[in-house]
């Protein structure tokens, strides 16, 4: 029987207080400049440490982070899934692993914007070194520092869901 493969489809995915976020299923093969840009963000990033997940469109980094790699969530989703899945801000010295961060961008006249890139925190080193597992573009997966990758440094938070046993907020 032949694989049913769905290209391009939206997907309806649900925050805690149960409100649709859009969501976007794409299912079409990497092209070659997805793989000439990890070589690249290699070079440009030696102390990033890319986990070989192959290049794929599937997802993004906020699919990475919110959905379980189970589709590309755009942008302006994340403010949405913040608020309606309790999400709640940590101060930097109170980070842990399982926390996500969220780089916002820069308009031109160097406020923050729209969140830019997210990923999940793996783990907090002494001196504040935090480790992320993030999702570059629609290429592999990668390990690295917060401040050591393509996106904006300038506007980076935390968070964690506020009831989240494991990990309390104060």
């Amino acid at each position: 029987m032949p694989e049913l493969i769905l290209s391009g489809v939206d997907l309806v995915l649900e925050t805690r207080r149960k409100l649709a976020v859009n969501g976007r299923l794409v299912r079409e093969a990497p092209i070659d400049g997805d793989y000439n840009e990890q070589k690249a963000r290699e070079k440009e990033f030696p102390n990033a440490k890319r986990r070989y997940v192959g290049p794929s469109r599937t997802y993004n980094c906020h699919g990475l982070t919110f959905a379980a790699r189970r589709a590309e969530v755009h942008w302006d989703q994340v403010k949405v899934i913040l608020k309606h899945d309790d999400y709640v801000p940590v101060a930097r010295p109170k980070v842990r692993p399982g926390d996500i961060i969220v780089y916002f961008g820069e308009t031109l006249g160097g406020l923050k914007a729209e969140p830019d890139h997210s990923g999940v925190v793996i783990d907090v080193l002494p001196f504040s070194a935090t480790k992320v597992l993030s999702k570059w573009g629609y290429g592999d997966e990668w390990i690295h520092s917060e401040g050591d990758c393509p996106y904006s440094k300038k506007y980076v938070e935390f968070f964690r869901i506020s009831d989240c046993p494991r990990n309390p907020a104060t």
